[in-house]
């Protein structure tokens, strides 16, 4: 969710945006990357619902990690 959809977002939008502000504020990096990453998951269950599933697939894919943490050397070391 971006910034404006939290804004627009008359329910949840200030809390969501709150919460953004919390985890960011305790980060001592002046650049923060986001990389998005699909999985193809077949399975619809609540586990793939809430992301569990891709975060399980994202670490037991240890080639994909290595291949991640060499391409993008300057990313993950100052």
């Amino acid at each position: 969710m971006c910034k404006k959809a939290a804004e627009a977002d008359a329910s949840r939008g200030r809390v969501y945006s709150k919460m953004v502000e919390n985890i960011l504020s305790s980060l001592q990096c002046k650049k923060l990357f986001r990389l998005d990453v699909n999985f193809k998951i077949e399975n619809t269950n609540f586990a793939s619902f809430i992301g569990r599933t891709a975060h399980i697939l994202l670490i037991e894919c240890e080639p994909f990690i290595l291949s991640l943490i060499y391409k993008y050397t300057e990313v993950f070391c100052e």
